[in-house]
């Protein structure tokens, strides 16, 4: 009995799109420039490819898949659903990427073994070359393809689009890094946190964060839910929204404050990271702000959202009070 297995769709995808994967959650990403340029910057979770070039042998491009799937299958991430390719955004490393495009394919196509091998094929680092340890090593990738692979995305504008929307998911190693933040991009000025976000400054000057939306569990007081924004020595301004977590807490006042404080940041060109109780409390301030500012109704800013990111439980974002909210006059 063999499974039936759909084609792996290609398709060129935006930035924000990659990094909201997301990328900190261990997908397999390949850069195909030059290694000396992968060693000078490249995105967080990626790993370096040689494309053998044109005129290569059928020997020689062989060895380069090996060597390809030794480095997925040892040093890889778990997660195989989406395969990420860049290269330059100058449209030079096209070649490199079809051909890597194409040998995927293959593997994937082969049900979960490599169809054919030569016994006399060497990986190009590294001391194993034993023959039988190198199949084993093409078949584990076939099989993760095969069972897992659905799509390879092409990141429009490739490295250098991508690093200057996100610096903070490159790697350079002649300067400090900071650890990868669990946080999703709903536009290029809002961003959204969760219960695992544990923020510093550092990680916060690096992502370009100006603005917060808080709550502040533990000086929470009945009579005034919102605190005026407030800029800290270190030169966040932070709105405080102290609402409780449940689910029967009237949002109003708080969005309609969050909606202004998130516009006013956005055309003064700040950016602003929600991090209002959990991820789904905090999609709830995204939503309201996309009903209020973009002059959407309840599913449709919802739909928004979720297309940013899946994990949102959308029950835990007050949906009743959402579809029946009156947008505020927002000052411009």
């Amino acid at each position: 009995f063999f499974s039936i297995k759909m084609p792996i769709t290609v398709e060129r995808r935006d930035a924000k799109d990659v990094y909201n994967l997301p990328l900190f959650d261990a997908y397999i990403v390949i850069d195909v420039r030059n290694p000396e340029h992968f060693a000078s910057g490249h995105i967080y979770t990626a790993l370096s490819f040689t494309v053998p070039p044109a005129t290569a042998t059928e020997e020689e491009q062989e060895t380069a898949l090996v060597q390809l799937a030794m480095d997925l299958v040892d040093n890889g991430p778990e997660k195989y659903g989406t395969v990420v390719l860049y290269g330059y955004a100058d449209g030079s490393s096209e070649a490199q990427l079809d051909w890597v495009v194409q040998r995927l394919r293959q593997l994937q196509e082969s049900g979960g073994a490599f169809p054919r091998f030569r016994s006399n094929v060497r990986p190009t680092a590294g001391d194993l070359s034993d023959a039988d340890w190198l199949r084993s090593a093409l078949n584990r990738l076939c099989e993760k393809l095969h069972t897992h692979c659905t799509q390879i995305w092409l990141v429009d504008q490739g490295f250098e689009g991508f690093a200057k929307r996100f610096p903070h998911m490159i790697f350079q190693s002649d300067t400090a890094q900071v650890a990868i933040p669990p946080v999703y991009c709903c536009e290029d000025f809002l961003y959204l946190g969760s219960r695992a976000f544990k923020p510093t400054p550092a990680v916060l000057t690096a992502m370009g964060i100006t603005h917060i939306i808080a709550a502040d569990e533990a000086a929470f007081t009945p009579q005034s839910f919102i605190d005026a924004p407030t800029t800290t020595e270190l030169g966040f301004c932070y709105l405080r929204c102290n609402v409780p977590d449940r689910n029967d807490t009237d949002m109003g006042a708080c969005w309609d404050a969050t909606t202004q404080f998130i516009q006013d940041t956005a055309q003064a060109g700040g950016r602003v990271l929600l991090q209002l109780h959990g991820r789904s409390r905090s999609a709830s301030v995204a939503i309201a702000f996309y009903m209020d500012a973009m002059g959407l109704g309840c599913r449709e800013a919802t739909a928004r959202l979720l297309q940013v990111c899946k994990k949102v439980d959308v029950e835990m974002t007050f949906q009743d009070q959402l579809r029946n909210r009156r947008r505020p006059a927002l000052v411009m």
